[in-house]
């Protein structure tokens, strides 16, 4: 036989928690119960000590007014004895017509008993004598007795009752509810979506109080809770592996963006350097005789910091720090031009097919950076196919909608230019295409790859509001497709873009401002031998006094765009209210978008970026000053 144990129904939490609220509201009850029937028998009691007082007197008062007209205390205090035999009266006293005690016997407590007095008359001769006063007092002392035991009697009697009725509950709960509760729970806690499970089934019978209840309504709920659970389940289940992509995409942005902001720091404080290394490599190289044995370091050094310019370009376009000049273009129209440099940078075993669409394709853009983006990406797909292949240009004006948006959550809805990059090459798997936009990462052999190439595609696209994605299979290929908003404008022609080394010559008077020495001192050393004055400063305070202290004219302002204190476009501004003819040039590595608005070059700014040479320094001077002198 199996161990005893405490019974099922007793193990109901909530049905004991149940019975215990109702046995202690029936325990309430049942004392409020007990002294109201308490108070009534109290108050019988006292109604009969009074009824029973008196009938003593009344039978008693004839006898004793005869004995106090004789005036004979014997008889009075056999009287007064009398009444005191009854257990409840425990005070008698008879007084004269004075007040006078005549006889008396107990003890009067005023506080808690029952006090009859009644006058005495002797009747002589048709009119009544009055003889004294009879006082007695009973006890209440029996009707407390009985009032208590009273309470006790009908309060244990409650309690036993509420006892069985809260024992009772806890069994009806259970059966009826707790059980049944316990069934839902285990049945819940089992629930699995990986494979459906039969409905939850209650072991109760069915009937029609059973049908429509409580219970019957929350099993139906939750089957049907269970049965849209499972179905969202499998449906989510089936979205997995696209929100895990999207979650991926998120964080390679946030990375990106991290990576971008450490990058635009670094190349802001290096173009600095830089401009010194290619400035002064520059103007040795422009002094020095042909045959001089030193000319070949130098340009070795002039190469290096080259180099390393086009690094730090690499790293403003990846972090977007770029400074755009932006004009409105045809993709097309880009590409056609750039074929016949790409055919010879590709080589003869690669065919390069173009798909163009007969569309415009007008985007607003640098061409400067999206033949930078078109290169990237040509030779990246040279690079995966060193045995020949075949590279697929192609354009198209389309419109990205909601559907598409849903997949992916970064991209504006709205009319796009499409070009796409296809190669034949070996492709790539899951892993390296997750981290191909990674600056640095790469995989070719080491000494052979920046890593940058494809980070600044993605710096510059992301730049220009636009979006880039890779699609690639090993042995299968690789597409980049880039989309970039559309433009309703008419496409500008392009500029021709002089290749002249030659440091044009000028007389004008030219105020330099960086709060960096070496830049200010390289500007002065290249400009004075060409003929102008120069004026120097290292902050927007000593510009504003060495403009005001000069008694000649300046015609030019050459200042950084960040530095301490003032920046150089607030400087302008302030000059420019004392002599509106100035003219200004901005150069920066990078702008925070004082002179350009997310990173796109502001109407009618001049601006030059660093690293700074000769060559376009004084080309960029002669431009300016000659276009001022012309509207003058």
């Amino acid at each position: 036989m199996k161990p005893a144990v405490k019974p099922e129904w007793l193990k109901s939490k909530i049905g004991r928690r149940f019975a215990l609220y109702v046995a202690l509201i029936g325990a309430i009850m049942a004392l409020m119960l007990s002294f109201i029937i308490s108070y009534q028998q109290y108050q019988a009691r006292v109604s009969f000590l009074k009824s029973e007082l008196d009938n003593i007197v009344a039978s008693n008062k004839s006898f004793i007014e005869e004995s106090l007209w004789i005036l004979d205390t014997r008889l009075l205090k056999l009287a007064i004895q009398g009444f005191l035999t009854n257990g409840d009266i425990v005070f008698a006293e008879i007084t004269d017509e004075n007040g006078k005690t005549l006889v008396s016997y107990g003890t009067l407590d005023s506080d808690n008993v029952i006090i009859k007095t009644m006058p005495l008359y002797h009747r002589n001769e048709g009119k009544s004598v009055f003889l004294g006063k009879l006082t007695v007092a009973a006890s209440k002392q029996s009707a407390y007795r009985k009032a208590v035991s009273s309470i006790i009697i009908t309060l244990f009697q409650s309690l036993l009752l509420m006892s069985i009725i809260s024992l009772s509950i806890i069994y009806i709960f259970w059966y009826l509810v707790s059980r049944h509760l316990i069934t839902i729970q285990q049945y819940t806690r089992r629930i699995t979506f990986e494979e459906q499970q039969g409905p939850l089934v209650l072991d109760r019978p069915i009937n029609r109080h059973a049908k429509d209840d409580e219970l019957a309504s929350t099993v139906d709920a939750i089957n049907f809770m269970y049965s849209k659970a499972y179905e969202a389940y499998q449906k989510l289940k089936k979205e997995t592996s696209e929100k895990i992509k999207l979650e991926q995409q998120l964080l390679q942005v946030q990375k990106m963006e991290s990576i971008g902001r450490l990058a635009a720091g670094i190349a802001h404080d290096f173009n600095n350097v830089l401009s010194i290394i290619l400035g002064y490599s520059d103007l040795m190289l422009a002094n020095l005789p042909a045959n001089d044995p030193i000319r070949e370091k130098i340009k070795r050094i002039h190469e290096s910091a080259n180099q390393a310019a086009t690094l730090t370009r690499q790293l403003l376009a990846f972090s977007r720090k770029q400074v755009l000049e932006k004009k409105v273009l045809s993709i097309n129209t880009i590409i056609q031009n750039f074929l016949k440099i790409l055919g010879k940078m590709v080589g003869e075993d690669i065919v390069i097919t173009t798909y163009l669409s007969e569309e415009s394709c007008n985007v607003e853009a640098d061409p400067g950076q999206i033949e930078q983006v078109i290169m990237n990406l040509i030779v990246n797909a040279r690079d995966a196919m060193p045995n020949g292949g075949e590279i697929i240009i192609e354009t198209a004006e389309v419109e990205l909608d909601q559907h598409y948006v849903n997949k992916r959550k970064e991209v504006k809805p709205g009319r796009y230019v499409l070009m796409a990059i296809s190669d034949t090459g070996d492709g790539m798997d899951e892993d390296i295409l997750a981290r191909i936009f990674d600056p640095f990462f790469t995989t070719k052999e080491q000494g052979k790859g920046t890593g940058l190439g494809l980070a600044t595609v993605y710096g510059i696209i992301k730049q220009h509001d636009g979006y880039i994605y890779a699609y690639s299979e090993k042995e299968r290929g690789t597409t980049f497709k880039i989309y970039l908003p559309a433009s309703d404008k008419t496409a500008e022609d392009a500029e021709s873009k002089s290749s002249t080394k030659v440091l044009p010559q000028g007389n004008e008077t030219i105020l330099i401002v960086d709060d960096n020495a070496s830049i200010r001192q390289l500007i002065i050393e290249t400009l004075k031998p060409l003929g102008y004055n120069c004026l120097q400063a290292a902050s927007g305070k000593d510009a504003i006094n060495a403009i005001r202290e000069y008694s000649g004219e300046v015609h030019l302002l050459i200042t950084d765009v960040i530095m301490p204190g003032m920046s150089g476009r607030e400087l302008a501004e302030i000059i420019r209210k004392e002599s509106p003819y100035i003219k200004v040039i901005f150069m920066s590595g990078y702008t925070e978008n004082i002179i350009a608005h997310h990173g796109v070059l502001e109407q009618g700014i001049n601006y030059i970026p660093k690293p700074i040479t000769p060559v376009t320094l004084t080309q960029k001077i002669r431009r300016v000053l000659n276009d001022y002198q012309v509207k003058n």
